[in-house]
């Protein structure tokens, strides 16, 4: 969760939400992510799967998985040129 200051890694509305990171969110769900690891149950410390965010993004993460929208793209850098990676 540090690799952005310990802030969270959701982009809403094209810039970086400002909230302090609280829980960890798996970018792929973990057991498909773990499928594609060939059944590697280490899969799901991945740090490359994982995203620090807030609890109240990581909530419309989970609800927007569970409701079938694909959430894998609110991780993306947003269009203004000012943003630097944080990983």
């Amino acid at each position: 969760m540090m690799r952005c200051g310990g802030f969270c890694e959701r982009i809403v509305d094209g810039k970086r939400c400002t909230q302090v990171a609280t829980d960890i969110h798996h970018v792929v769900k973990a057991d498909k992510y773990i499928k594609q690891h060939g059944g590697d149950e280490d899969a799901y410390f991945d740090e490359a799967n994982l995203r620090g965010v807030c609890a109240s993004c990581h909530q419309w993460l989970t609800v927007g998985e569970r409701e079938g929208r694909d959430v894998t793209g609110c991780f993306g850098p947003p269009p203004e040129s000012t943003w630097s990676p944080c990983i």
